[in-house]
């Protein structure tokens, strides 16, 4: 739910450097130090994000398990992220991170049975094998970019699981890091949202 209403840019704990919508906080700054001061200070806060647009946010356990417990009231298929606030999310109720119960608790049951510790047992051969590949150049002697081998390793892992197709793998962990990193532009296709769908 996106309320439009006159407030402060910045969290009234911190002032102008505890801003949680601006991303050098998680890389430089000390988020959890702010998280904490919230919990004491405050049960509900607003985080304006533009002129037009801002949101709330809820850091105590009691509040947050409110929250998660109502989908009735509080939905998570609008979407969760900044890039698409006050807009519908695509993918909601179809991607489990955007899907409410009960729809979500089929999906997250489907999810924990093939990627259950007995299930992963299973596939450790195959899933090992899949590691010393991506590794296979150290052992050469050769030079490998260690950041793009842990960008295909998730998607090794669950792919294997999922026994969704490998040759889609590269395209499918693409896919995962455009959704999480909206704005870097080493993974922004041409043409940005309007840019065509393909494959």
């Amino acid at each position: 739910m996106v309320v439009h209403e006159p407030a402060v840019s910045r969290c009234p704990a911190h002032g102008a450097s505890s801003d949680l919508v601006d991303p050098w906080l998680y890389s430089e700054g000390d988020p959890h130090a702010i998280w904490r001061e919230l919990r004491e200070r405050d049960q509900l806060t607003w985080h304006q994000v533009d002129a037009d647009r801002g949101f709330w946010s809820v850091v105590r356990f009691r509040d947050t398990d409110f929250v998660l417990r109502n989908p009735e009231s509080f939905t998570s298929e609008r979407g969760t992220m900044l890039e698409i606030l006050g807009m519908d999310d695509p993918a909601g109720g179809q991607q489990l991170a955007v899907t409410d119960p009960p729809r979500h608790t089929v999906i997250q049951a489907r999810l924990k049975k093939a990627l259950a510790v007995k299930a992963v047992d299973q596939q450790r051969e195959t899933i090992q094998e899949l590691v010393l590949d991506l590794l296979q150049p150290l052992g050469d002697g050769g030079v490998v970019d260690f950041g793009q081998v842990m960008l295909a390793m998730p998607m090794s892992v669950t792919g294997t699981m999922m026994g969704l197709p490998r040759p889609d793998w590269p395209w499918l962990s693409r896919l995962t890091t455009i959704c999480i990193a909206a704005d870097d532009p080493e993974y922004q296709d041409a043409g940005g949202k309007q840019a065509p769908k393909q494959k």
